[in-house]
């Protein structure tokens, strides 16, 4: 297996607004290592009228590796396999990340013919690394195996949008992958832009690097390059942070009499999602890189699981407005913004929703999800995941 990872500092670049040479200017002053160009689409070349051959070339003399990636659908495997072979034949670049996500869950064929396909001929010559979910335990339909005994390298999206708590989500996420066969280097992307309602702190941007660099991971990247630009003090913890290569820490690993208590909770949130259950409240704190138990203290009613979703378009969600004569829930959907506040239930595209996993049936044998209630919604919501309302977020 090729062993070649990118190192240090990074950045994902997505639309090529810039000139050449305001690139190569942005990037030096960022100070990276590496940057990851998007050269293809699907089946198809990204922005194949810009110049990349020269912006390759011109930052590569000033001592940065170039990268490419390519988002994969798996409608056409076979082909988008190819033009990505084609296009790392044309440019120069280091190695190739495949970017896979939502299309690619429930197709574990596609996904090797795909990497078959990819890896075949030339494409055995050059790194291949795979950036995607940051939980494969959350996400068990997506075709890890497919895909990962034909790269190189790990280098999962650790975003921890609407939250703070990167180092958290970055540990959990790589004692994971720490656990899956084959075991491969690991490299996180942080998230270094702003949503409408959520922004990340520098802190939180420096306590990403240091974590990762502290613990021996080859490098780290951030999304997006252009987006990081517009956010001055992002951009500044980026800039300042000095990465120093350090010796790989080994993976965490179990704590003796206390790793079966821990991955039993962990299996109590991700597995009995339909389960309340009683357990004493758990603290925590980490020790060797390992989250250990350190009280165990009265017992409490769990929440339910909760599972975050994105709306794809906006759309008005289902309440229960009655029952029908056998007693089964009937769902009322009021479409109109201009209904009474009470039944007010339009979800806007991209609003981040939380939905409890298990389902109720209403009438004629709808099953439909409950979304977590939250005081701005007057009403308790239902909606429908397997119509396709809503992405896992």
């Amino acid at each position: 297996m090729i062993t070649i990872t990118p190192t240090g500092k990074g950045m994902y670049m997505w639309n090529y607004q810039l000139t050449i040479a305001e690139i190569v200017t942005r990037c030096l002053d960022l100070g990276i290592n590496h940057i990851i160009l998007k050269i293809a689409d699907g089946t198809v070349e990204f922005a194949a009228n810009y110049n990349k051959l020269a912006l390759i070339t011109e930052l590569q003399k000033v001592g940065i590796d170039v990268w490419g990636w390519q988002y994969v659908y798996l409608t056409a495997p076979l082909a988008e396999a190819a033009i990505v072979k084609r296009l790392m034949a044309k440019y120069p670049l280091k190695g190739f990340i495949v970017d896979a996500e939502k299309e690619a869950k429930g197709q574990p064929g596609p996904a090797a013919a795909y990497m078959k396909e990819l890896r075949s001929g030339d494409g055995g010559n050059f790194p291949v690394g795979l950036a995607s979910y940051r939980r494969p335990d959350y996400h068990r339909t997506f075709p890890w195996a497919e895909f990962r005994t034909r790269v190189d390298f790990d280098m999962p999206q650790v975003y921890w949008i609407d939250a703070h708590n990167p180092v958290e989500q970055l540990i959990a996420s790589y004692k994971v992958f720490s656990e899956m066969t084959p075991k491969l280097p690991y490299l996180p992307t942080g998230s270094a832009w702003k949503t409408s309602t959520w922004e990340p702190s520098p802190k939180e941007i420096e306590d990403f690097m240091a974590y990762a660099m502290n613990h021996g991971m080859p490098g780290v990247n951030f999304w997006e390059f252009n987006k990081t630009y517009t956010r001055p003090t992002l951009w500044k913890a980026i800039k300042s942070f000095q990465w120093k290569k350090v010796a790989p820490a080994p993976a965490p690993g179990p704590v003796p009499g206390l790793d079966e208590v821990w991955q039993a909770i962990q299996d109590l949130r991700v597995r009995l999602n339909d389960t309340l259950g009683e357990l004493g409240q758990v603290a925590f704190k980490a020790t060797n890189n390992t989250k250990a138990i350190t009280a165990l203290e009265q017992t409490l009613r769990l929440m339910p699981v909760r599972e975050k979703f994105k709306m794809k378009e906006r759309k008005a969600a289902k309440f229960i407005c009655a029952v029908n004569g056998v007693g089964k829930p009937v769902f009322t959907v009021y479409p109109s913004d201009t209904a009474e506040p009470s039944k007010q239930v339009i979800l806007d595209k991209d609003r981040v929703v939380e939905v409890l996993p298990t389902p109720i049936t209403g009438d004629g044998g709808v099953k439909m999800f409950p979304l977590y209630w939250t005081p701005e919604i007057p009403v308790q919501l239902y909606v429908d995941v397997d119509a396709g309302e809503l992405w896992p977020k």
